[in-house]
């Protein structure tokens, strides 16, 4: 199993109150979110409720987890808001885009 990190060069971040946003479509927006918490980013944009985003046709969504046990609805929910919206929901925990939501030691190592 390969894992990693973004490399992004500088600049490519901005902030929720930017000025200037790029082209949709080469736009990458991170919510959490993805076991369906009511009010996470993804729910809220799931439900079209976020004040600053919204999903449109063909946008791409990646739940990068699997789905922990006691979450299956609320999961399923989310995932159907999303596709109503009509996005492309990946969300199969068995293909390469899961991540774990904990930090490896090493990484708890940097951060402490």
């Amino acid at each position: 199993m390969e894992t990693g990190q973004l490399n992004l060069p500088r600049g490519s971040f901005i902030g929720a109150r930017a000025k200037q946003i790029p082209r949709r479509k080469k736009l990458v927006f991170l919510a959490s979110g993805s076991q369906g918490e009511p009010l996470s980013a993804l729910a809220k944009l799931a439900a079209d409720n976020h004040p600053q985003v919204h999903i449109e046709r063909n946008d791409v969504v990646v739940l990068s987890s699997r789905f922990i046990p006691g979450n299956e609805r609320t999961i399923n929910t989310l995932v159907n808001n999303l596709f109503k919206r009509g996005a492309e929901v990946f969300y199969d925990a068995g293909r390469a885009g899961h991540v774990s939501g904990h930090a490896s030691r090493d990484e708890l190592i940097e951060l402490i």
